[in-house]
């Protein structure tokens, strides 16, 4: 979604370009809208309870000798977030992680 933003293109369209396909499902329909509006207030699962879960698998990754980069990256953005005040909105508000 923010991606599309940076290339100056209305971020539903994305949402219209993946529907139907491979990458499509209620969820990214769900999240993806949420992303576009910036409407991330109510939560469905608060975006620091994702910190804490992917922290957690962080560790369980290292732990095991698992590699952990795309988990790391991901927490990372998520930290980013929270950061930026969002940790008891919606994880929809990671998209919060992207702006300037």
């Amino acid at each position: 979604m923010a991606l599309a933003e940076s290339l100056g293109l209305e971020p539903t369209l994305f949402l219209e370009a993946i529907k139907g396909g491979a990458t499509d499902s209620a969820y990214a329909q769900t999240k993806g809208a949420a992303m576009a509006g910036r409407a991330w207030d109510e939560p469905a699962f608060a975006l620091d309870s994702v910190v804490k879960d992917l922290g957690l698998m962080v560790d369980a990754a290292r732990g095991s000798g698992f590699p952990d980069q795309l988990l790391a990256s991901l927490l990372g953005l998520y930290d980013r977030a929270s950061g930026r005040g969002f940790g008891g909105a919606d994880m929809a508000a990671v998209r919060t992680a992207f702006d300037h």
